[in-house]
């Protein structure tokens, strides 16, 4: 009797492991095959009707929620001193709100132009006279102040699609702000065991994308549920270094989050903070 108690439980775990790998598998062709047909306009427009369908960004509720622990730990490690901050992806002004009731002089900054209303009527409702200003998808904003700091909003710089967009979103950062200031950044981090499908997705996506003249993705691409990278310590530290920054601080604590310096500082003349 115990011998078949044990033959039965070595089969579920078998065929748990099997369902799962399955799992995997169906998923990286899923997301292979999208990606590899999609466009850049394509994959910009899948997230923009996410977050027209996504209510949870359009509540007060949510945004006036404050800071997550891990972001509010960051800040105090990381933003001593700093006065005025830059947020981009600032959707619904969670975080504009938050920094401006904590003292911090703020500007937000959102490609989605239904986030960017409803954050300005928030921050008009509590008399604040900060707010959020319209900008260009993965571009830093061509009307950005100078700053002593940059937030850039939860999760969006993994929204940035392509390294070298990214790298040249960052470039343009430093442009406004002085040697030492940090720029915090959040993602999802890249475990080990997600290699598999990642594997798959770069494997039938290239293919397709290079039929259809399309720029590959890379290694940590995927769809969640729209474009996204999923980063590992090294890869978010080389972009990092490329831009002109140092990564200071890295954790996957509650998300992934990284903290960064800038080296070389401002090289264009300031403009004014209004």
């Amino acid at each position: 009797m115990s011998g078949d108690k044990d033959r039965v439980a070595r089969w579920y775990h078998q065929s748990n492991r099997l369902v799962n790998k399955a799992f995997i598998a169906i998923r990286g062709c899923f997301e292979g095959i999208w990606l590899g047909v999609l466009s850049h306009e394509q994959a910009a427009r899948i997230d923009e009707v996410y977050y027209d369908r996504n209510a949870m960004y359009v509540t007060e509720s949510y945004n006036r929620g404050g800071l997550f622990p891990w972001e509010q730990a960051a800040i105090d490690a990381h933003f001593d001193g700093v006065r005025r901050i830059v947020v981009t992806s600032a959707g619904g002004g969670r975080e504009v709100l938050a920094l401006d009731k904590a003292g911090y002089e703020v500007v937000g900054f959102e490609p989605h132009r239904d986030l960017v209303r409803f954050g300005n009527s928030l921050l008009a409702a509590d008399g604040i006279s900060a707010e959020i200003r319209p900008s260009e998808r993965d571009r830093w904003p061509a009307d950005a102040v100078d700053a002593d700091g940059v937030i850039v909003g939860w999760g969006g710089y993994m929204l940035i699609s392509g390294r070298g967009r990214r790298v040249a979103f960052l470039q343009e950062a430093a442009k406004r702000l002085p040697a030492h200031a940090p720029v915090l950044v959040s993602f999802h981090p890249r475990e080990r065991d997600e290699n598999v499908r990642f594997r798959i997705i770069t494997r039938i996506a290239n293919p397709l994308r290079r039929l259809l003249r399309h720029d590959p993705v890379v290694f940590g691409d995927a769809l969640a549920p729209s474009l996204v990278h999923f980063f590992t310590k090294a890869e978010l530290e080389s972009e990092m270094s490329e831009a002109g920054f140092e990564l200071v601080d890295f954790g996957t604590d509650g998300y992934g989050w990284a903290v960064a310096r800038c080296v070389a500082g401002q090289s264009i003349q300031r403009k004014e903070w209004t």
